[in-house]
């Protein structure tokens, strides 16, 4: 039973791994406690690019569009899977 319990740990860790490696926030993470700044650079020139290729407004309309996207995707691969039968 213990070893099944290990095994189950190992798999959730190897998950979150990969989930925290998917959105790219090991990268994101970083030693704060020697700047005087209360917010790390990276994360401050991260929102000015944002910032710059539209803020808010840009991501808010990147998510509005993601069903129509998903709904084309499906649209795709159905007319694959058609083909290849």
């Amino acid at each position: 039973m213990v070893n099944s319990r290990v095994g189950q740990l190992r798999e959730a860790s190897q998950l979150l791994n990969s989930i925290l490696v998917s959105l790219n926030l090991p990268a994101a993470i970083e030693d704060h406690g020697s700047s005087n700044s209360s917010v790390p650079q990276s994360l401050l020139e991260k929102s000015r690019l944002v910032q710059q290729q539209g803020g808010v407004t840009k991501l808010h309309a990147s998510i509005n569009e993601l069903p129509e996207l998903v709904q084309r995707n499906k649209e795709i691969l159905d007319e694959v899977r058609l083909g290849m039968l």
